[in-house]
């Protein structure tokens, strides 16, 4: 367990300890965050097999128009959204123009946690992670397909 000091083009530092993996949890460690890791070492860098991301709780990721999640200062935005009012952004990088939109988001059996409550649910949903995508149409988020994360 340890907090993600270092998240850039793939690489995740937590501590003074580089972690690889094929999860694609890790791809969305951002610093601030608080992961787990089991896995073994090679050399100097921690090979894990299996990454939870703990902390902060409930966050959600989201790529797509920034004004759609109150960053309107900026076209298109990479974001790792919380519920706190104060600072709603963990993380929020400008991002280049992209025809969907990504969200992987905790769906709690009533809404998404640490989304905008405007974002639509898919009928059906369970609790748990998924992956959405979707794009933007007159009337909002349009999800194109939805999927149990990862």
């Amino acid at each position: 367990m340890g907090q993600v000091t270092v998240s850039a083009g793939g690489l995740v530092i937590s501590g003074s300890v580089r972690i690889q993996s094929n999860s694609p949890w890790l791809s969305l460690a951002v610093p601030g965050m608080w992961l787990e890791a089991t896995g073994v070492w090679e050399d100097d860098v921690f090979v894990a097999t299996d990454v939870k991301l703990h902390s902060p709780v409930p966050w959600a990721f989201y790529q797509g128009p920034g004004s759609l999640i109150g960053a309107s200062q900026y076209q298109f935005v990479s974001a790792w959204l919380t519920n706190s009012r104060n600072d709603p952004f963990l993380a929020l990088r400008a991002a280049s123009e992209q025809s969907q939109v990504r969200v992987v988001a905790y769906f709690d059996g009533n809404k998404f946690r640490a989304l905008p409550s405007s974002f639509p649910v898919p009928p059906g949903l369970k609790p748990g992670w998924y992956e959405l995508m979707g794009t933007v149409g007159s009337q909002g988020v349009v999800w194109s397909s939805s999927k149990a994360f990862p």
